[in-house]
């Protein structure tokens, strides 16, 4: 992997003089190392330098980086200012605050999102095809694959327990489209005027209610404010036959989460931190659908 010295020599020419800059990390970036950069005394730039394994995590660098540059033309995400291969990620810094997790939306920010979700998914990007059921399978096998003493078998079980009980959407009626599928509510970016989606890390081809489900089930929406997203959406579809898929993706979304949390850890037994978060999902019944 790049070391940040050398990271910072690939973007010295977008950069201020060394003695300019000032170099502030950001707590938000819970799964890679994301860098706000100052200069002349504000915020000009976001240094995001990936920390997680592509492989592992089903991440596709080159499909991330043509939805953001997609996402950017189309005014969905902020500028690119740089990039490389391995997936560092520099952009233009965005004077709006991401949202809290117990982030609380009222009725005009909820349809800004849904129609925010119509232009995602018309976007035209070369992407994989991803299947969220396929997803949770892979994270539980590379769990079982990285978990060499069996320390966490009895976790594995209770997942498998849960992939096998809930229900299975059936999407073959609906195109696959590109999608973001991880807008928890650290990825929006919002102010009275405009709305961004950042980190495509997750980006593929795939069920567009995916993407309201997660939305739905991570930012806290009660049933009468998923109408509304279905809605600003798209208001031919069936409303009650959406939020039975919304519903059913919601347990799918969470397994998901629990999945990504465990996977994390076990790939790097020192990070305690994943653990805990997977405990706290797991025992929390505002998280955890399968309590």
């Amino acid at each position: 992997m790049t070391t940040l010295s050398v990271l910072f020599e690939q973007i010295s020419p977008y950069l201020p003089p060394q003695e300019a800059l000032k170099v502030e990390n950001i707590e938000d970036g819970y799964s890679n190392h994301v860098m706000k950069l100052h200069w002349y005394n504000a915020p000009r730039a976001v240094l995001r330098v990936p920390m997680l394994d592509t492989e592992a995590f089903l991440i596709d660098r080159h499909a991330e980086l043509n939805a953001l540059k997609a996402a950017q033309n189309a005014g969905i995400s902020p500028t690119v200012i740089w990039s490389n291969d391995q997936g560092a990620i520099l952009s233009e810094y965005i004077h709006a605050p991401a949202l809290s997790w117990d982030v609380k939306h009222n009725s005009r920010d909820i349809k800004r999102i849904g129609a925010l979700f119509t232009q995602v998914h018309a976007l035209s990007v070369n992407a994989p095809s991803r299947n969220i059921y396929q997803v949770i399978e892979h994270y539980v096998g590379g769990i079982e694959h990285h978990d060499t003493n069996g320390a966490h078998k009895h976790e594995v079980a209770y997942l498998q327990h849960c992939f096998d009980q809930m229900n299975k959407v059936d999407s073959r009626g609906r195109p696959d489209v590109l999608c973001h599928n991880d807008l928890n509510p650290k990825n929006v970016l919002l102010n009275n005027e405009e709305i961004w989606f950042i980190d495509w890390e997750y980006t593929a081809l795939g069920d567009p209610l995916f993407d309201l489900a997660a939305v739905s089930r991570s930012h806290n929406l009660t049933l009468d404010q998923q109408k509304i997203l279905i809605e600003a959406y798209d208001d031919t579809l069936n409303v009650q036959d959406t939020l039975k898929t919304i519903h059913d993706y919601g347990f799918a979304y969470a397994l998901r989460e629990m999945a990504w949390l465990l996977l994390k850890h076990v790939i790097s037994v020192d990070d305690h931190q994943s653990l805990d978060y997977y405990r706290e999902f797991k025992d929390t019944k505002k998280l955890n659908p399968f309590i």
